[in-house]
């Protein structure tokens, strides 16, 4: 009986160790920041940072009641031609990266807004061209 036990074992290993392993791709990663009226291109695409339409941050060295949040609007093009346009919220407890392709999620790269800066200070409203937007591209490598 032991033979047969250790007998399975064996081939049962032996088999197990043979089987292939999937293969991860390749990620290319790559961050941009663009300010407003500027774009990024790439491949056939242009990712547009166009407007910032809000920013109700809680400046920083402030107690605010509500955290308040900033709102992004951003175009992308392909080949010349409009395919989206999309509005990013950015609030203090949302991590954007963890909302992969929250921008634009295609099959072979996604997109992602990380960050809006600058964060606003008590006394100092930021000038309107000063935003800017960080940008996570990353691109799956066949």
């Amino acid at each position: 009986m032991r033979i047969v036990i250790i007998a399975l074992m064996l081939f049962f290993s032996v088999s197990m160790s043979g089987q292939a392993k999937p293969e991860r791709p390749e990620v290319l990663v790559e961050y941009q920041s663009i300010s407003i009226g500027e774009s990024f291109a790439f491949d056939d695409y242009e990712i547009q940072f166009d407007n910032v339409l809000s920013d109700s941050r809680c400046p920083k060295a402030v107690m605010c009641v509500v955290a308040g949040e900033a709102v992004g609007n951003v175009a992308i093009y392909k080949s010349g031609e409009l395919i989206s346009e999309t509005e990013l919220t950015f609030t203090p407890i949302t991590y954007l990266p963890n909302q992969k392709g929250n921008l634009f999620d295609a099959d072979d790269f996604k997109v992602t807004g990380v960050e809006l800066w600058p964060y606003p200070k008590a006394g100092h409203p930021i000038p309107f061209k000063s935003y800017k937007l960080k940008l996570l591209i990353e691109e799956i490598i066949k």
